[in-house]
């Protein structure tokens, strides 16, 4: 499974974006995220410097 992010302009664009998507064959979900929910979620930056993640720089 794979994950994308969208990023709408406006409001109004941002329920026609969610209509188009539902139609799609193959999207299983649609998840808003405003600008506070993302904030308050760990950045790609802290998840991707877990100490698992680290162990790849040794091996390269």
């Amino acid at each position: 499974m794979e994950a994308v992010l969208i990023t709408v302009r406006n409001e109004a664009d941002r329920h026609r974006v969610e209509e188009i998507l539902r139609d799609v064959e193959g999207v299983t979900g649609i998840r808003v995220i405003d600008e506070v929910t993302k904030l308050a979620e760990p950045s790609l930056g802290v998840e991707w410097n877990s100490e698992a993640d680290q162990r790849w720089d040794s091996l390269l």
